[in-house]
């Protein structure tokens, strides 16, 4: 804690750079993310890029998220290490993964716990959710599907959702496809768009319903109505590839534009839509060709995570004044953001 207050002491205009290094040295993660960001912008200390990736590398070794969304940037602009744009997508998959990491401490989940005993439906979802993805809980994941239906029973439509996935998967209960139809059924009437998508896989893929694409689509445009990224993306590819409509290229692109814009936990959704809208600037489909409109789709890609865009932008045809203008402009978006 003493460490973590003179880190934020050197949060100042004035960058105390000797302090931040001792922090840093001394195995700081965030120290050693600052320091970074010290000799990238030569605050303090002489700009270095290839020492600002080093502090960066050595904060993502201790799982740091901050320092593996800065080095993730330097792989993608060849920012003291070699330009490598797999690299750096791997390293915005690492990013994610950790933001996405649940760890309650025990005081945390006494906390919740208590909560959830007094009747906060939003506790009671939230611990349910934890026991059935955390083995650390100390409780099997049926408590986590009793804590889900206490929460289902006051009208949460997310707990109703999550006891669907439950069912479906045989996480906690007996596994039963009719059941969990049900369950998001309930989901879906009290408006959770991810319910509606739900229900599209369901009649797309069969599990539960009798197979059929019209009711799935049905589904699927009442969820992108909601602005949920994966149905909007799920279209985009059901008209691209003309399954169960007439084929059109122009409204899969529609489709997956809506679907590129970056949304906070659908950036394997997005990751993708943005791919798909790189290729089809590449390929001329659904749009005018144009090989710098779909590098600027695909170098978005990558920084959801996108391997495959990562690999397929050497393909592109790029003047070398296009080149600069899209990783200058992904140094000035990218490389400030915390």
């Amino acid at each position: 804690m003493k460490e973590e207050n003179k880190l934020q002491e050197c949060g100042t205009a004035i960058v105390d750079s000797d302090r931040i290094r001792l922090l840093a040295e001394q195995g700081n993660a965030r120290a050693q993310v600052r320091l970074g960001e010290c000799y990238l912008e030569g605050r303090g200390v002489g700009r270095s890029e290839s020492e600002a990736a080093a502090w960066f590398a050595r904060a993502d070794r201790q799982n740091n998220s901050d320092g593996a969304f800065r080095l993730a940037y330097c792989y993608l602009c060849g920012k003291g290490v070699g330009q490598d744009l797999v690299r750096a997508a791997k390293l915005y998959q690492r990013t994610e993964a950790l933001v996405r990491t649940v760890s309650l401490d025990d005081e945390q989940l006494i906390s919740l716990r208590r909560r959830a005993e007094l009747g906060h439906p939003d506790s009671q979802k939230l611990l349910g959710e934890y026991c059935l993805k955390r083995r650390d809980c100390g409780r099997d994941k049926a408590e986590g599907v009793r804590w889900l239906r206490r929460a289902a029973e006051q009208n949460d439509a997310e707990a109703c959702l999550y006891l669907g996935d439950c069912c479906r998967k045989g996480l906690g209960v007996e596994r039963s496809e009719t059941e969990a139809i049900r369950w998001y059924r309930i989901a879906a009437k009290r408006g959770l768009s991810r319910a509606n998508h739900a229900l599209a896989n369901c009649y797309y893929t069969g599990c539960g319903v009798e197979k059929d694409l019209k009711e799935a689509i049905r589904w699927f445009r009442r969820a992108a109505d909601q602005g949920l990224a994966a149905s909007q993306y799920a279209l985009g590819e059901l008209y691209f590839h003309g399954i169960g409509v007439r084929r059109d290229p122009q409204t899969a692109v529609g489709y997956y534009r809506r679907a590129a814009r970056r949304r906070w936990r659908q950036s394997e959704i997005t990751s993708k839509a943005r791919y798909k809208l790189g290729l089809c600037y590449m390929n001329g489909t659904g749009v005018m060709q144009s090989d710098f409109e779909a590098a600027k789709w695909l170098v978005k890609a990558v920084e959801e995570g996108s391997e495959e865009a990562a690999r397929r932008f050497p393909e592109l045809r790029l003047t070398p004044e296009q080149k600069d203008w899209l990783f200058c402009r992904r140094s000035a978006q990218t490389g400030t953001q915390n």
